[in-house]
């Protein structure tokens, strides 16, 4: 009977072990997103890309390599140098976070964000990145 026990005290806290540590990684790496995105850092972005990511900038649209994507966002970040981001809507699923927020830039310019993050394996991947007007 202490043996049955302790394998069901085990197994309570293997499973409260890991819905921890998931909601971890579900907290932590959409505000590290939320922060690059406020900060123009591209690099700290493209840490959050998946392989491919579908890209829409403003009236462009394609699939980018993770370094594609990167050059593509820094060089918008450049012209469009982030003043605030906010966060309007975020959305979490098991497999799915979608981040919708409003880019204010130096020059007053806004943009919407929707950034879409995916949970490929154990991982959280942004698959989907889209600025627009």
């Amino acid at each position: 009977m202490k043996k049955i026990l302790t394998h069901i005290l085990f197994l309570v806290c293997t499973i409260t072990l890991s819905s921890f540590v998931l909601h971890s990684i579900t907290n932590t790496v959409p505000d590290q997103i939320v922060l690059a995105i406020s900060n123009g850092n591209s690099d700290d972005l493209a840490e959050h890309f998946n392989r491919n990511i579908e890209l829409k900038l403003l009236n462009k649209s394609s699939i980018y390599s993770r370094y594609q994507a990167k050059i593509v966002i820094k060089n918008f970040f450049l012209k469009n140098v982030p003043k605030e981001f906010k966060v309007i809507y975020k959305y979490e699923s098991e497999e799915m976070i979608q981040i919708y927020g409003k880019l204010t830039t130096t020059a007053e310019t806004t943009y919407t964000v929707n950034v879409y993050i995916s949970k490929i394996g154990d991982q959280l991947y942004i698959t989907r990145f889209k600025i627009e007007k």
